[in-house]
């Protein structure tokens, strides 16, 4: 599709298959490669209009391999090497926690490069709230509410390297025991 929006080409001049099948089309009009996996959806575009580090005039070939390649940049007169960091490695969590209680959760990733990871939560808890600083957050169940869930609470948070590398994960908190809350019931 034409535009410059993500996943639209203009003039795109080489497409590069990779040997997991992850295809990186030099984009020429826009000044930028795109990557896309092997079904053909977007999955990250790098480059932009220039001549300093990580910009383009007009590229027109690009090979790349596993975690690197090069790009021809035709009005800069250069072939640029790029090589990009391993992804972080995100820690999928569960964690319990008992009925109108508090539960720590601290949000934890992986960098291969050894790079400082920084958290952020793009969607809470649809019931509770979260409190604190990222990674080291504090989970409140909703007390205030006649009518409890009972279940997962998951929530999304994402983290990114130095190299403004942006993934995300769901995290759940399971609630152990039926909470009711605004009420004498008692329960097991």
């Amino acid at each position: 599709q034409l535009g410059s929006g993500n996943g639209q080409l203009r003039t795109p001049q080489r497409v590069n298959v990779n040997v997991y099948g992850d295809i990186f089309v030099a984009d020429t009009g826009n000044h930028r490669v795109q990557k896309f996996d092997s079904s053909g959806n977007f999955v990250l575009k790098f480059g932009s209009l220039g001549s300093g580090n990580e910009q383009f005039q007009f590229p027109t070939g690009v090979v790349m391999y596993d975690l690197s390649g090069y790009i021809t940049d035709t009005n800069n007169n250069r072939v640029w090497s790029i090589h990009f960091s391993p992804e972080p490695i995100a820690d999928n969590q569960h964690i319990q926690g008992m009925e109108d209680t508090a539960s720590a959760i601290t949000l934890t990733a992986y960098d291969a490069n050894h790079d400082v990871l920084s958290f952020s939560v793009v969607s809470p808890p649809s019931h509770g709230s979260l409190s604190g600083t990222a990674p080291n957050l504090t989970y409140f169940p909703n007390l205030k509410s006649v009518i409890m869930y009972f279940g997962l609470y998951p929530f999304v948070f994402s983290y990114r390297d130095s190299q403004s590398s942006y993934l995300i994960l769901k995290d759940k908190i399971k609630c152990q025991d039926i909470i009711l809350s605004n009420s004498n019931l008692t329960h097991d």
